[in-house]
Order: C-alpha cells, then sequence, then structure tokens
C-alpha cells in the first residue's frame, strides 16, 4: 500500500499524490452526507439534532468503534 499506514487512500495517477486523492474523496463525502442529512431534515424525516448525531457516527464514531473492535480481534488471535 503506497498510502498512509490506516487508511486505504492510494495515488489516483502519477501527477496525484494520496493525500490528495484522500483530501478529495474526503471532502466529496462530506459534501454527499451534508445533501443527504439536509434533505431528509427539509422533508421532516430527522430532526437538526438527530442529523448531527448521524453525522458524527458516519464521520467518526462508526471507526473508533470499528478500530477498537479490529485491535481486540488482533489481541485475542495473538494468544
Amino acid at each position: 500500500m503506497e498510502g498512509e499506514k490506516g487508511t486505504d487512500a492510494s495515488p489516483a495517477t502519477p501527477e496525484v499524490s494520496w493525500e490528495e486523492s484522500a483530501w478529495m474523496t474526503n471532502k466529496t463525502a462530506r459534501e454527499a452526507l451534508a445533501i443527504a442529512l439536509t434533505g431528509m431534515m427539509q422533508d421532516g424525516d430527522i430532526t437538526r439534532e438527530r442529523a448531527s448525531e448521524l453525522a458524527r457516527m458516519v464521520m467518526r464514531e462508526n471507526s473508533v468503534q470499528l478500530s477498537g473492535e479490529r485491535r481486540l480481534r488482533s489481541a485475542v488471535r495473538r494468544r
């Protein structure tokens, strides 16, 4: 893997580094999430508070939880 440890980012082309690729992917994902959550709020499906909660879950908490689970599985395998 050419990218930084802990990421799936990889260079898109020789001219575009993995850092730029990761930034672009992250920006696009955040924009898509914002559009989806805004639409759900405008449709009355969720409140602003719920949208904030979902955004935190998607952008941080799910990753933190999965990372902890991977570490636990890895520690169990080493035993």
